[in-house]
């Protein structure tokens, strides 16, 4: 598990007040409303001189990251999240969301990524992308939602990845679009004994995927980045093929659905269902994997795979005080066979907690911290920008 250093919980919790604005109003809770004294006031004066300063920090100067994995080693690197309002004064449009992030670990371990999602005048045109290259290890276990962790071994690949879409909105809310996938899986080590190599297994040695993407979203959420209430719903169809220049053929459907209440003021319930299917010659490093960041937290990203996908789960999400937030989840989700059935047998929990540091309160986007806790007895440590889903 990756053990973060105290070290960018107090730089970007500094940073985060720097996005405090001078209104303090009752959408600051815990703020001072009025100056009972001079002193107050020269208080208030410097501190409000310090959020400015802070803030253009934040706005120009990446996070700096240092943890540490057994896998990797010590990890030092730099994050920067970016929130973008191409338009002033526009409170239609929604703000564009840039992303980066680049390590390297004491063992040559390498990661960049660059993310980005683009709005255009009232959302009428909209495109995202993901720009990255990684020479990481990881683990697996083999096939299926049932896997001997007992055979538990480490791959390392190298590849890069590029994503790009556009989606158009025809009608109020409702957009469609089109994307191209790919990833280059250039070099893949493994141990000599390795299952992958024994049992010959689709995409042992690499190759590239590389298809088309057409998507349909329906979006009414006021806030994108930290929604409190309204929907969304996505379905998606990948097709993979030679004729894009794909090494694999296979097609790949998704939908995404999810769901936000407020309860009551600035307290939310989110809900979310995922459910992934693929069909014909699917690659192992491609099949659906349980876990990760946003979904199953607490599931390491690749320890249970297979060619299709049901996961759900509903979060919490409360104000603590000021720019502070904390939620708590709960999920269900498991993975299954190309020529199986989806049922809700043998289904994996994960559930946990987490802190919210507002960075961004004109976009209202947070800076999480999750601690998500799986159903095998290990956990995960989750450092990441705006809301899980």
């Amino acid at each position: 598990m990756k053990l973060s250093i105290f070290i960018i919980f107090f730089l970007t919790s500094l940073l985060a007040v720097a996005q405090q604005k001078k209104d303090l109003s009752k959408e600051n809770p815990g703020g001072i409303k009025s100056a009972e004294s001079s002193k107050d006031v020269v208080t208030q004066s410097k501190m409000d001189k310090f959020n400015a300063k802070a803030e253009k920090l934040f706005v120009y100067i990446p996070v700096p990251i240092i943890s540490y994995t057994q896998e990797t080693g010590n990890n030092i690197g730099l994050a920067k999240f970016n929130m973008i309002n191409f338009y002033k004064n526009d409170t239609i449009t929604t703000p564009s969301k840039i992303s980066a992030l680049a390590t390297v670990s004491t063992l040559g371990n390498i990661k960049t990524f660059v993310n980005w999602k683009v709005f255009f005048k009232n959302d009428q045109h909209l495109t995202g992308g993901r720009l990255g290259y990684r020479f990481f290890p990881e683990y697996i276990v083999g096939q299926g939602n049932k896997p001997s962790f007992d055979s538990l071994e480490q791959i390392t690949n190298k590849a890069y990845v590029v994503n790009i879409s556009y989606a158009r909105q025809l009608i109020k809310n409702n957009f469609f679009g089109i994307g191209y996938n790919f990833r280059n899986f250039v070099e893949i080590q493994k141990q000599p004994d390795s299952f992958l190599t024994r049992d010959n297994i689709l995409g042992n040695d690499g190759g590239r995927v590389s298809g088309l993407n057409f998507f349909y979203v329906y979006d009414n959420r006021k806030n994108r980045y930290t929604p409190s209430n309204g929907m969304y719903f996505e379905v998606s169809t990948k097709i993979n093929s030679p004729t894009y220049g794909s090494d694999y053929k296979y097609i790949d459907f998704s939908v995404d659905a999810r769901k936000y209440f407020k309860v009551f003021k600035n307290h939310v319930i989110a809900t979310q269902a995922f459910w992934g299917l693929q069909s014909g010659d699917i690659p192992y490093f491609d099949l659906y994997k349980l876990g990760g960041d946003s979904r199953m937290r607490g599931y390491y990203l690749g320890g249970l795979r297979d060619a299709n996908i049901f996961d759900a789960q509903i979060e919490y999400r409360m104000p603590i005080w000021n720019i502070f937030g904390a939620t708590a989840w709960v999920g269900k989700g498991k993975v299954y066979g190309i020529d199986d059935h989806l049922d809700f047998k043998d289904l994996w929990t994960s559930y946990g907690v987490g802190l919210r540091v507002m960075v961004d309160s004109k976009s209202k986007t947070n800076l999480r911290f999750d601690l998500g806790i799986n159903g095998y007895g290990s956990h995960a440590f989750i450092i990441n920008f705006s809301e899980a889903f």
